[in-house]
């Protein structure tokens, strides 16, 4: 009798200890998991911030597309690097990077960044200009790397709009 009270023992402490390992096992799978859908979470929200930026400036462009009226000024709103559009009729959008977040400034007076709206969160935003094209690059974060992207803008005016 003694020897079966020890056999049931035994079983029963190794399927506790077999429980034990599937339970940690489990765990440990619904943790990674929750981490990759993390990490694919922010590849998208970045994926998303770039493709806004690039397009909210290449839209801004091209509304305004007239000789003299795009262009890149080192001191735009208050000492930061600007891109500015002339839209003709006394009023400039201004965007440029503050702080991590590409920003708008809609203005007819002295540019500010209490005037400005923020658009979305970037990293490393800057304009270029380089002949009659606007080289605009930020970087973008692709699993733990910076990679940087580059939009070119060829500017299609040739005359001036009066």
């Amino acid at each position: 009798m003694k020897r079966m009270n020890i056999n049931t023992s035994i079983e029963s402490f190794l399927v506790m200890v077999l429980m034990i390992v599937f339970a940690v096992s489990t765990m440990f799978i619904i943790i990674e998991g929750k981490e990759a859908f993390e990490r694919v979470t922010e590849n998208k929200i970045e994926d998303e911030n770039a493709r806004i930026a690039l397009s909210f400036v290449n839209k801004r462009i091209k509304q305004d597309d007239f000789t003299g009226s795009i262009e890149v000024i080192e001191d735009g709103v208050e000492g930061i690097k600007s891109l500015r559009v002339n839209h003709g009729d006394g009023m400039y959008t201004y965007i440029y990077e503050y702080d991590g977040i590409m920003f708008e400034c809609y203005t007819d007076e002295e540019p500010s960044l209490n005037l400005s709206t923020e658009i979305v969160p970037v990293k490393n935003l800057e304009f270029e200009m380089i002949g009659n094209q606007i080289v605009m690059t930020l970087d973008y974060e692709y699993h733990g790397t910076m990679i940087p992207i580059e939009q070119i803008t060829t500017l299609r005016s040739k005359e001036e709009i009066r």
